[in-house]
């Protein structure tokens, strides 16, 4: 799962570096952390962290 979604932030950081061409840097970091488990759900948290940083 980690793998997956590591693939789709690097496809969202060619999607945006598309869109506002080379004037941006955009820098992705991915991390995932497991939640608690209870018997009545079972929690994944997902965070991710887009910077953009604009060239003028």
């Amino acid at each position: 799962m980690f793998t997956l979604i590591i693939k789709h932030l690097f496809s969202l950081k060619k999607a945006i570096q598309s869109k506002i061409k080379d004037r941006v840097e955009v820098v992705v970091v991915g991390s995932y952390a497991r939640g608690t488990q209870t018997p009545e759900s079972d929690v994944d948290v997902v965070v991710v962290v887009l910077n953009v940083v604009y060239r003028r």
